[in-house]
Order: structure tokens, then sequence, then C-alpha cells
């Protein structure tokens, strides 16, 4: 039997199959999380991470001020873990995205949903 750390828990294993399960449960996160986008405010991008404790389909859409629909980040089945997005500040269309307050909001399936609110400034 060998021991180590793995995704920063003590470990121990047999095999290195035993060894890469040990690894992806350690990988998989406990909660569903939204982070802040950083940098908030932003001008030209700002990146946008989650993280899934289950697969399932997941949506990440930016809205503005009204409810209304201005980008989507993000529509597929996703397994758990960590995940990274980025917004270019523009919208479904391809064109810059005014100045302005906007939200951004993650579901997973039927198990998740958050919005946060972020600014664009130009």
């Amino acid at each position: 039997t060998k021991t180590g750390v793995v995704g920063g828990v003590l470990a121990a294993w047999d095999s290195p199959e035993e060894l890469f399960l040990e690894a992806a449960a350690a990988s998989i996160p406990l909660e569903f999380n939204l982070a802040q986008n950083y940098p908030n405010p932003f001008n030209a991008r700002t990146e946008i991470d989650f993280a899934l404790k289950e697969a399932g389909y997941t949506t990440l859409k930016i809205y503005n001020l009204k409810g209304q629909e201005v980008k989507t980040l993000l529509e597929a089945e996703m397994l758990p873990g960590k995940h990274r997005t980025i917004w270019e500040g523009k919208d479904n269309s391809d064109r810059p995205a005014s100045s302005g307050i906007y939200f951004y909001g993650l579901t997973c399936g039927e198990s998740y949903a958050d919005v946060k609110r972020m600014v664009l400034l130009k």
C-alpha cells in the first residue's frame, strides 16, 4: 500500500487505478458554486468561475437590467468539477455590449440556480 496527498487529501492506494479514482473523487466539489466574476468592474473581458458537484445540463447566460438575454456563454451537458468561462463583453450577435450593470445566471439541471451582478465599463 502506498500513501500520498491527492487533491489536498491524504490517500492510500494499492494500484494506479485506485490512485486515479482517489484523484477523481478529490477533484469533485462538494457544493455548487457560482463565483463573482473577475475583474469586476471590467472593460473588455471578464472571467466567471463555477463549480458543479454533479453532472447535468448547464447554462450560463448574461442578462441586462430589463432581464433580457444578452449572451449565452454556455449551454451543454457538463461533468462535475471546477470550470471557467470568459465573457468578451459582446452580445449573441457579436456586437459590443453597452456600459452598465449586467447579471449572469448559472443553472445546472433542476438542482442549482444562482445569479450574480457585474459591471461593464468602457
